[in-house]
Formats: C-alpha cells, structure tokens, sequence
C-alpha cells in the first residue's frame, strides 16, 4: 500500500505534474492539488489507529443512516456491563443488550470512546445474530 501512495504522489503531486489547461485555456492545477490533498488526507488516516477507527465509525453510521430500518431505541444504561480482563484488553467493559431474536448487541469501551468523541449523542449497531439494529442513547 505504501508503494502505491508514493506513485499516486508522485502522480499528483503540484511540483511534479505538467501544466494541463482547460478548454477555455486556463490552467487546471486546481484539479493536481485537491487529488494529491485528498490522497496526503487518506493516507493520514490510515496510518493512524485512532483516526482509521473514526473514520470507519462516521463510515458505517452513514450507511447505516441511509439503509436501516431501527427496530427500537435503547439508552446505554439498559445494557449488561462485563469487565473483560485479557492480556488485549486489560480493564476493557464490554456491554450488552439482549435482542430479540436471542442474539446480542455488543460494545466495547473502545466503541464507545470513538462513539463519544465523533458522534452525536446516539449511535445504531446490529444484532449479532441477525439483521436488526438499535439506536443506542449515550
């Protein structure tokens, strides 16, 4: 992936592209810039954790924003606490709703600071075990 970010700079970068010009002959080295920003952008994100999580975070609450029907409505204070003390995650909770079907909705610690800190005050995750979802209250 690295290999490739370099050639797509290398393409797109403004001191490296030659001038192109428009139909009406003005130059279009707007295009150059707002490609290799976007580029410098992306590769920013997936070279970090914390903004690769949130990106995926706002990612999938958008798709679920414009393609789910939500079975129900839940405040956060109606899910199971368990502490889980793995080598992974030491003093990491994990939350759980039970759904309907007999599956689970689960979050983690991690969820909800990415939740926190990018979302409004409310969230939609799926079942485990099958294709409904809820909107979580903080």
């Amino acid at each position: 992936m690295k290999q490739r970010y370099q050639q797509l700079v290398k393409k797109t970068h403004p001191d490296k592209v030659q001038q192109s010009y428009r139909t009406d002959g003005t130059p279009d080295s707007d295009k150059h810039v707002e490609d290799f920003i976007a580029i410098k952008r992306s590769w920013d994100i997936l070279g970090d954790p914390v903004a690769k999580r949130e990106y995926d975070a706002n990612l999938k609450q958008a798709i679920f924003d414009e393609n789910v029907n939500i079975a129900g409505t839940v405040s956060l204070k109606e899910f199971q606490v368990h502490s889980t003390d793995t080598p992974e995650a030491t003093n990491m909770n994990q939350y759980s709703y039970d759904c309907r079907c007999g599956g689970e909705y689960i979050l983690t610690d991690a969820d909800l600071s990415v939740s926190r800190s990018s979302l409004p005050e409310q969230f939609i995750i799926g079942c485990s075990n099958c294709s409904l979802y809820v909107e979580i209250l903080l």
